[in-house]
């Protein structure tokens, strides 16, 4: 009888004994466990960290710290353009009045010298074509030999002071004294297809084909305003401009840059998204030549 006590408190022993080692390892799963799937969350929220890192690397990538700041203008500046020259000297375009379109104005053009430490001014690139009225669109940049080339419309009866406030045309203007003096000359077309109102803004930009381009924007009034950048081409060293090419709806002012071969990359600015009600964006786009002897670009 004692002999079976004995055995019974040893099996009962054993048994504590399994289950503590069973509840221990027990244990020590299901800390590994939580540890693996701690890592798992660790490694999951790392990656959509680093998914979401390039903004901000990128924004701290190309933070400047400026050697110096300048002012080139005072009370004027609107819609700055810039343009550099191949002997280092520094052009600076822009509206000289104090408004947006409301005011009666010229395009200016301020040059810099010394690396854009001091600037002075170098004359009137486009000069108001009436007293009331202005020039608060345009695109600017090189044709051959380095001269200098305006592309500019605005508004004349600028303020509304007669009543009359109205687009006014484009017009051509060119300087060959890197921007001292200006001469009007040159066509632009008045009307895109569509009977559509051009309006520059940009850059004169000369492809690998040696053919200048510019891109202007239209506002359809007769359907929601809706509003397209085309882009237009001049093979006479900017005397005259063809072959408009609409690159998309829904864009307005754009930015131009040739690319390999005869390709050219915009980048355009939404307009069927204002600000800041329903946001804006960014759009790019990418042109590629038709078919053999097509001259034109196609974009996508």
């Amino acid at each position: 009888m004692m002999t079976f006590r004995n055995s019974f408190a040893a099996a009962i022993r054993v048994q504590w004994f399994l289950r503590g080692v069973i509840m221990t390892f027990s244990l020590f799963i299901t800390r590994v466990m939580l540890i693996l799937f701690i890592g798992m969350i660790a490694a999951v929220c790392a990656g959509a960290d680093t998914a979401k890192s390039p903004s901000s690397l990128d924004a701290e990538a190309i933070s400047l710290r400026p050697d110096f700041t300048a002012v080139v203008v005072k009370d004027a500046g609107l819609w700055p353009q810039l343009q550099i020259t191949d002997e280092g000297t520094l052009l600076a375009f822009g509206y000289n009045a104090p408004a947006h379109t409301t005011l009666p104005a010229d395009v200016e053009c301020w040059a810099s010298d010394d690396g854009g430490q001091t600037w002075i001014q170098r004359g009137i690139a486009a000069p108001r074509p009436a007293a009331d009225a202005n020039y608060c669109h345009w695109a600017s940049g090189f044709g051959a030999k380095n001269e200098l080339l305006l592309v500019a419309s605005g508004m004349d009866d600028a303020a509304n002071a007669r009543g009359q406030r109205a687009p006014n045309d484009v017009h051509m203007f060119r300087s060959t004294d890197v921007g001292k003096s200006w001469s009007s000359s040159g066509e632009f077309p008045k009307r895109l297809p569509g009977d559509l109102k051009p309006y520059p803004f940009g850059s004169i930009v000369c492809g690998r084909d040696e053919t200048l381009r510019t891109i202007v924007y239209s506002v359809d009034e007769a359907h929601q305003n809706i509003e397209s950048a085309w882009m237009m081409t001049s093979r006479d060293a900017g005397l005259t401009w063809v072959e408009p090419v609409k690159i998309a709806e829904g864009i307005n002012e754009s930015v131009l840059q040739p690319l390999a071969g005869q390709d050219w990359l915009c980048v355009a600015r939404t307009s069927n998204k204002p600000a800041p009600e329903l946001g804006q964006e960014l759009r790019q786009f990418r042109s590629t030549k038709g078919k053999p002897g097509d001259t034109r670009n196609r974009w996508r």
